[in-house]
């Protein structure tokens, strides 16, 4: 591997960690619980973005531990921090989830307008015909 990339996974051995450092790529190992990643897979079904649970103190060692890159450990926060301006992708996943709901606010409220637009003039279109008829 030759391109840097910078990954957030649940479980990555040393050896797969160091492989893409070694590109000047970065792993971050991330704890998702299920909402989380059913968040993170199928981000419309959600208003508000929810936040990520912390990991179960069984597995709280694994993301603290910088030599499997987690996400809580203190040197791993550092470099993101310096890197990317945040921990996890969280804040900018969720950041980008707001603008996209907002939008789809808005069509949605454009939608509900012309819907009541047409259902006024419908309306308004039967009041004439019963007063034509009427007179």
């Amino acid at each position: 591997m030759r391109t840097p990339i910078h990954l957030e996974v649940c479980k990555a051995s040393e050896s797969a960690i160091a492989a893409v450092e070694a590109a000047g790529g970065t792993v971050t190992t991330v704890h998702f619980n299920r909402l989380a990643l059913r968040a993170l897979t199928k981000p419309l079904k959600f208003e508000l973005f929810p936040r990520r649970a912390r990991p179960q103190p069984t597995a709280m060692p694994y993301y603290l531990d910088k030599n499997k890159a987690g996400y809580l450990s203190p040197e791993v926060q550092i470099r993101n921090m310096k890197l990317f301006g945040a921990v996890t992708s969280e804040r900018a996943v969720r950041e980008e989830h707001e603008r996209f709901m907002d939008l789809r606010r808005e069509e949605y409220k454009e939608e509900r307008l012309a819907k009541r637009a047409i259902i006024a003039e419908a309306l308004a279109a039967e009041e004439e015909k019963k007063s034509a008829n009427a007179n």
